[in-house]
């Protein structure tokens, strides 16, 4: 989503457009499409302009409109919590989504609501019958993971 000037060729300016595409979930890493284009700034604008109605529905990955919030979670923890989280957090992280799969884990990702969470806050504070529900402070773990885990979706171009 740039269009830079990079030098000039044949007496035009030479310009080099770039189309963000995504994230590729295997590595992590952005999908980018890169032109370059011989002409007028305004003539580059409209060229990227046209390229972002090409590439926008070619980008997106089918795969990426179907995730489940398990599938996700999978997503999360390779490509953003073991490079980036120490082992502990990462170790408290992956408990507290094993308390959560069973309650959202098969829902896809962008069909789940604040409802939908509420209902799951709600269980994971009560708990079951036989063991004590989860204390105000864990709660707010539990939250603030969730927030990372979508404000990453959101980044990565799934949610």
């Amino acid at each position: 989503m740039s269009c830079k000037r990079i030098g000039n060729k044949d007496g035009n300016g030479l310009y080099e457009i770039i189309i963000e595409c995504g994230y590729d979930l295997s590595t992590g890493k952005r999908i980018r499409k890169k032109k370059r284009f011989s002409g007028t700034r305004t003539d580059a604008e409209l060229y990227e302009a046209e390229l972002k109605r090409k590439y926008y529905h070619k980008c997106k990955n089918l795969k990426v409109l179907t995730l489940t919030f398990k599938e996700y979670s999978e997503v999360f923890m390779k490509n953003y919590c073991i490079p980036n989280v120490s082992k502990v957090t990462t170790r408290g992280y992956k408990h507290m989504i094993s308390k959560i799969i069973p309650l959202i884990g098969d829902i896809k990702l962008r069909n789940i609501d604040s409802y939908m969470l509420d209902k799951m806050y709600i269980k994971l504070r009560d708990g079951s019958r036989k063991k004590e529900g989860l204390s105000p402070k864990s709660m707010i773990h539990y939250y603030n993971l969730l927030t990372l885990m979508f404000k990453q979706a959101k980044k990565m171009a799934i949610y």
